[in-house]
């Protein structure tokens, strides 16, 4: 459900979109908020179809886990999986009007 709390790993992970439903108003991982590019990619995908200021179809891809990223963000490989699908799938929303 969007713009609700959404928490994973027994709390450690918060995530909530903006009333606008493609970007996040919280996203922390222990308390410190992460670079949200280590997690996801966001793009309109339908951008050709999309009237100006609108998107056609915004969606989130998941980041893939590196070792660096897990080390930096004290996750296993699934545990940053997990929480790059979660996020990924937040912020994709396809055809959307708000910033006309």
């Amino acid at each position: 459900m969007k713009e609700k709390l959404h928490t994973l790993l027994n709390g450690r992970v918060k995530y909530k979109t903006y009333g606008a439903l493609c970007s996040l108003e919280v996203f922390t991982i222990d308390g410190v908020q992460p670079n949200e590019d280590d997690f996801f990619f966001q793009d309109d995908v339908g951008r050709d179809r999309a009237e100006d200021y609108c998107c056609g179809n915004m969606q989130g891809t998941p980041m893939r886990a590196t070792d660096d990223k897990l080390k930096k963000y004290n996750l296993t490989v699934d545990e940053f999986n997990l929480v790059a699908e979660a996020v990924a799938e937040e912020v994709s929303w396809g055809s959307c009007g708000w910033c006309s």
